[in-house]
């Protein structure tokens, strides 16, 4: 009757288990299909799985094409008329298709890419970039991986690192001084003093901000020439090097290039060349040219930001909204000066171009160069001398002279001087 009774109470257990888990999993569902960022209503819904209602009756299939066996998680954004964007995660697990429910509207395919794909190795052409949705029709947005482009872009990549950096165009950028190449790479203006005919450039997301001083130390060629280099504006060289086509200062993270037109052409000893780096971070674009982005400043902590541009134009009307890794953020305008101050003292440079568009995005990765102060010499520099004073004390306690020693002791004979004569 025990057991029965024991068995029973199990089984309803059982029966009770799989009901409050399908609760729960539909409330974490719920939870995660949203996210809203405070601002000027700019929401952004991470569609997994939606429902037909009256608010959302057209329903919309998001297909992307990939190779076999690929298995990277990848994202389409849809964007409609009021700026709400929507992003739907395609991945392996779904068969990269989601359907989804979307009310009526005209809505535009703002980007198709892999999580984290910031050099576009996995470039993907949208077949349809506009579409108008209506209850009555099904529709599809197909996105098709673009293998041989990606290859391509591979290696280009690397063509272009071994290639000539004069030959890649520059745009201007929001900070002074600092130029960006189609690559998305920085490049500070130097300023040259001396007779020699020899040619540097500089570029790099650098670690800090400096004063950067390059003194031809040798006369020569490249291959051949020496030079030292200081970060704080000549007061301090940190070491010196033979002259080579390409240098990299890892410490400031910055590369330095040397070139002269003909082999003839040298250094000269004693020539200066100086610039001035702010501290900056990566930023990768969907779309490289002349509407820039350059973050700068000295934050205490990492961040990862994606930035969306809202509307077309320049500073002053162009709408874009910053959102950090946890989905929160800001919708605002570029100032006229294309200098926002963001958090964690950030600054957001824009450059002063009208050819921001609608649907560009910027992916901004920091990592904190703040030079956090050990304390933990300090404490062990405490401990060893409060246990050296403890230490003494004990020593010194054991050596006191003892209160008797300025005692002066009186003794009597126990016996009578008589005694002792005889």
């Amino acid at each position: 009757m025990k057991n029965k009774i024991i068995c029973i109470l199990m089984s309803g257990l059982l029966l009770c288990l799989p009901t409050g888990m399908v609760q729960a999993s539909q409330v974490m569902d719920t939870q995660a299909q949203e996210e809203l960022i405070k601002g000027d209503g700019y929401e952004v819904t991470e569609s997994f799985e939606t429902k037909r209602s009256k608010q959302t009756p057209c329903c919309l299939t998001v297909e992307m094409v990939c190779p076999k066996d690929f298995g990277l998680n990848s994202y389409v954004i849809l964007m409609d008329d009021r700026g709400k964007a929507y992003r739907i995660s395609l991945g392996s697990d779904n068969g990269y298709t989601a359907v989804i429910y979307l009310a009526e509207g005209h809505y535009e395919v703002a980007e198709a890419s892999v999580y984290e794909d910031y050099k576009q190795q996995y470039p993907f052409e949208i077949l349809e970039k506009e579409l108008t949705l209506d209850a009555n029709v099904n529709q599809t947005v197909t996105c098709e991986m673009n293998t041989e482009k990606g290859e391509k872009a591979a290696v280009q990549g690397a063509d272009e690192q071994n290639a000539d950096v004069a030959e890649i165009s520059s745009f201007l950028t929001g900070l002074e001084s600092v130029t960006m190449k189609e690559d998305g790479t920085l490049y500070y203006a130097i300023s040259h003093k001396g007779s020699g005919s020899g040619i540097l450039e500089a570029s790099g997301f650098a670690t800090g901000s400096y004063d950067v001083v390059v003194r031809i130390i040798k006369t020569g060629v490249v291959q051949e020439a020496e030079y030292e280099i200081s970060l704080d504006g000549g007061k301090n060289y940190i070491g010196k090097d033979v002259v080579a086509e390409t240098c990299h200062i890892a410490e400031a993270g910055l590369t330095l290039y040397f070139k002269t037109d003909e082999d003839s052409e040298e250094f000269i000893e004693g020539d200066e060349y100086r610039f001035h780096v702010p501290e900056t971070f990566s930023v990768t674009a969907n779309r490289n040219g002349e509407a820039n982005l350059i973050v700068s400043g000295h934050p205490l902590k990492d961040h990862e930001y994606q930035v969306h541009i809202l509307s077309s134009g320049g500073p002053g009307k162009t709408r874009f909204t910053v959102e950090d890794s946890n989905g929160t953020g800001i919708t605002d305008v570029i100032p006229e000066n294309g200098q926002y101050e963001w958090e964690d003292g950030l600054t957001l440079s824009f450059s002063s171009s009208s050819a921001f568009e609608k649907g560009m995005e910027y992916v901004i990765t920091v990592k904190s160069n703040d030079k956090k102060k050990s304390y933990l010499p300090l404490y062990i520099l405490i401990a060893v001398g409060i246990t050296g004073c403890l230490t003494a004390g004990v020593i010194l306690g054991g050596r006191k002279e003892k209160e008797s020693s300025y005692q002066l002791q009186c003794y009597r004979w126990r016996k009578d001087e008589k005694e002792y004569e005889e």
